[in-house]
């Protein structure tokens, strides 16, 4: 017995201190992310806010609310009318574009529930006596997956191109970061308007169910919004370059892919969540630009920077009809500012160097 502890070397009180840290081991870097975002309150009601709107214009076709496309003869747009003051009877008629079998089952669901009841013109009509409020709630639908598309298309091309450029270093380095500075000397409409113009013959040749008009715009806008995330990205890397366990795979004789695959692109996932958050309002300002030009979304789809173009249209020196351009106005600013709030706090919550803030 006596020759047992005297070789035991404290290995007893070695297990007990594990089993105690056990007990007292870190929080993941999500759970800590997702706990200081939620004691941000502006952004956490940014957050709730987008979710409450993504929620709403994924089952746009649930609501009981007009078809954005059904018109009605009328002499000039109908004012917003409140909700407790609507007289309207329900008139809902099945009048869309070409549909999903999502979008269809949801309809199909719609007039179980509500048959033909449908709420009146709250935010008035535009001139053709087609209901605002339904458009803005499936025009907020087109611009949100517009940007999603398009901000994950400029994601993997960005994140790759710079993780590369940086890991490779030397000539390649140097070529490719040329690359990025040629393009952003381009204008950005002059890319696009070349872009979308060069996708027209296919489309005209092969038809408009193999080369979708949307499917090229989602990748023009994300080649296009590349350039700023390969910058940062690459200058993410180029710190992470020289870490011991870059320099510890490289000397086992680990791949350039390999090591961008298990060490460098965990950890940049910060840094390109929150520039991911940054990007989706540029992105969304960009599509409402060119939609706003016609060079975007066409209709009779509809989107935030269409229903602006039709509110400055109906703007006229004997009357003005604000409500055309106001609510949409609104309603794509507060979508971005929600946004900007949003990546703030990612930003915030995702930086490990940060300190919590202690209470007295």
């Amino acid at each position: 017995m006596a020759e047992q502890s005297r070789w035991d070397l404290g290995g007893r009180d070695v297990d007990a201190l594990y089993l105690e840290a056990q007990r007292f081991r870190g929080e993941p870097l999500s759970a800590r992310a997702w706990s200081k975002l939620r004691k941000n309150r502006a952004a956490w009601f940014a957050w709730v806010f987008l979710c409450t709107i993504g929620i709403a214009s994924l089952l746009a076709p649930l609501l009981p609310i007009p078809s954005p496309k059904t018109m009605h003869p009328v002499t000039r747009p109908a004012p917003p009318v409140w909700p407790w003051l609507d007289k309207t009877k329900g008139e809902f008629r099945v009048d869309y574009w070409n549909l999903n079998a999502f979008d269809a089952r949801l309809v199909e669901l719609r007039k179980s529930m509500y048959g033909k009841f449908q709420t009146g013109p709250w935010l008035g009509t535009d001139a053709q006596g087609r209901d605002l409020l339904a458009r803005i709630v499936w025009g907020s639908r087109k611009s949100i997956v517009t940007a999603l598309a398009a901000t994950a298309i400029s994601l993997g091309i960005g994140v790759a191109w710079g993780a590369w450029a940086a890991l490779k270093g030397g000539r390649t380095d140097r070529w490719m970061m040329r690359i990025v500075d040629v393009l952003y000397s381009l204008p950005f409409v002059f890319l696009v308007i070349t872009a979308l113009a060069l996708f027209d013959a296919p489309r005209a040749n092969l038809g408009e169910a193999l080369v979708n008009r949307d499917v090229v715009f989602f990748v023009v806008l994300g080649a296009v919004f590349w350039l700023t995330m390969a910058r940062v990205i690459r200058g993410q890397v180029l710190a992470l370059k020289s870490s011991e366990f870059v320099l510890a795979s490289r000397a086992m004789g680990a791949s350039t892919g390999w090591i961008l695959r298990h060490h460098v692109l965990p950890n940049v996932f910060s840094v390109a969540v929150v520039y991911l958050t940054l990007t989706l309002p540029s992105v969304m300002l960009a599509e409402a630009f060119l939609s706003f030009l016609g060079l975007g979304v066409q209709a009779p789809a509809v989107s935030f920077g269409l229903l602006v173009a039709d509110g400055v249209d109906a703007i006229n020196a004997l009357r003005v009809h604000w409500w055309l351009f106001t609510f949409p106005a609104v309603a794509m600013a507060t979508v971005l500012l929600a946004l900007f709030v949003l990546g703030d706090g990612l930003r915030d919550a995702l930086d490990v160097r940060a300190k919590e803030p202690t209470t007295p």
